[in-house]
């Protein structure tokens, strides 16, 4: 009895290897598989960056605090737009030379506030108030005070 279980589990298996080959017989499945395999192997990240940019972004989250910061932002930024990192991106909002950078800085972070703890949408919130009142770009200021009233 043992012996015919084993057997039909064995034939199970069997089943349903020939099912997945089946399945990548399909052109379309084929397609979407080798994609995936391409990107496992090229070294691509779970969110879809590559290895240039991961270690570009690795690059820029060493020089926050540092002199260098900005120089960094402004190029991985030219090369591969407004990071997903939360602490990065705050950063990215002392920017005051650069406008653009931070209205692009708090755009990206009030798309990503409702997936953030309270911590973090509290020290969002409060570098907001604190554009709001010191920066010296006025257009920065009002933005800042909008955000704040959608978000509060």
């Amino acid at each position: 009895m043992a012996e015919r279980n084993r057997w039909k589990r064995n034939n199970r298996e069997i089943e349903e290897k020939s099912e997945l080959e089946r399945a990548l017989d399909d052109p379309h499945l084929k397609r979407l598989y080798l994609k995936e395999v391409e990107k496992f192997l090229k070294g691509n990240s779970e969110k879809g960056r590559g290895r240039e940019e991961d270690n570009a972004l690795k690059g820029l989250r060493l020089s926050l605090g540092t002199d260098n910061f900005q120089q960094n932002a402004i190029e991985y930024i030219n090369n591969f737009g407004i990071p997903d990192d939360w602490s990065v991106i705050l950063s990215l909002m002392d920017i005051d030379a650069h406008s653009d950078i931070v209205v692009k800085a708090i755009e990206r972070a009030e798309q990503m506030f409702g997936q953030k703890g309270q911590i973090e949408q509290n020290a969002f919130l409060s570098k907001l108030k604190i554009l709001s009142m010191t920066s010296n770009d006025p257009d920065i200021s009002e933005y800042a005070e909008e955000v704040i009233e959608k978000l509060c």
